[in-house]
């Protein structure tokens, strides 16, 4: 079911994806992959459908979504990484954040993102502490 999931994306089919997922569960690395494909091939539509996925946290493990975000850096997505952001409301790990950077390949539009939601989560930790 997941390979499917991943070729719905290719062929740009949007609403079986929904009904795809809506029907059986697929499993949370599909959900990536397609992720990946949906951002390579900059079908904004689909990125923020599986990024809706991707946030219900019961389904899907951290460690994929932060897997997702360095990827969007790496093939330098901007919008991808701007609507990731938007559900995760900048909890991103720092570490990740670095990871992002360092992938970003000299983007400075990404790098700049990336290190705002850096600057960001550290003065709102020294808030909170």
């Amino acid at each position: 079911m997941g390979e499917a999931f991943v070729h719905a994306v290719v062929a740009n089919k949007q609403n079986v994806l929904e009904l795809m997922y809506e029907e059986q569960r697929i499993p949370a690395e599909a959900l990536v992959k397609a992720f990946a494909e949906a951002a390579h091939r900059k079908r904004i539509g689909i990125v923020k459908t599986i990024v809706k996925l991707l946030s219900v946290e019961k389904n899907v493990p951290r460690q994929l979504k932060c897997k997702a975000f360095v990827e969007a850096a790496r093939h330098g997505q901007m919008e991808v990484l701007e609507i990731v952001c938007e559900g995760e409301h900048g909890n991103w790990p720092l570490e990740v954040l670095k990871d992002a950077i360092d992938v970003a390949g000299g983007n400075l539009k990404i790098v700049n993102l990336l290190r705002k939601l850096v600057c960001d989560q550290v003065f709102k930790e020294m808030i909170t502490t």
